[in-house]
């Protein structure tokens, strides 16, 4: 192969990550700015409903490396790294909660591909309605809507979602869920836990 096929096939390549990269961006924001459970730029003044949060910092408790690196872009003026906790992982993702720097509750994950998803949240909202992420890889064909909920909510088994790690309700291409479909998780106190499934986001719309 000549150097100038070798150039081409390289700038395709970084051209095609790019656009993937770009596309991901484009669906988290797409999702923020259509749903109340987007990421906030608020100081949270409430105490959150995770106790996971509160327990002693381990030596797993940490961001990968790819994360970390974005740890800063992540949240009101970035990740509190000491807060980080992580949750588990599942099917190659690994999940984490933790706080921003102005203590919103955040709820971060990485796919195989390190495409990095996130949601950060004041205290009082996540009580209600969680913290909600969702992202799409084009290129690996990756889409996953994850959900981090307070301990008041008592997930059950339902066809519709999957509870891969404790506290993170998870929805993906496997389980077919309908775009915009209702559902309804039991809570042991408080308001009902119910939330509109955000499905993946239309091309037109990116």
């Amino acid at each position: 192969m000549s150097i100038s096929n070798k150039a081409k096939l390289l700038g395709a390549a970084a051209a095609a990550v790019i656009a993937s990269a770009l596309l991901v961006l484009s669906i988290q924001t797409f999702m923020q700015s259509n749903l109340s459970q987007a990421s906030s730029e608020t100081a949270s003044t409430g105490t959150y409903d995770f106790a996971t949060l509160d327990r002693e910092k381990g030596q797993d408790d940490v961001l990968n490396a790819s994360v970390r690196s974005a740890a800063d872009s992540i949240g009101d003026g970035g990740v509190n790294l000491e807060s980080v906790r992580l949750l588990g992982s599942s099917s190659g993702v690994s999940y984490w909660a933790a706080l921003d720097r102005s203590d919103n509750v955040c709820l971060i994950f990485e796919l195989k591909s390190e495409t990095i998803g996130f949601s950060c949240v004041p205290a009082e909202q996540f009580n209600k309605q969680g913290a909600l992420a969702g992202v799409e890889n084009m290129l690996t064909g990756e889409y996953l809507e994850a959900r981090l909920v307070p301990d008041r909510v008592q997930p059950v088994e339902d066809s519709r979602y999957q509870v891969v790690v404790a506290g993170v309700i998870v929805i993906d291409d496997s389980l077919h869920t309908q775009s915009g479909s209702q559902i309804e998780i039991p809570v042991r106190s408080g308001e009902p836990f119910t939330f509109s499934v955000m499905g993946e986001v239309p091309r037109d719309q990116l």
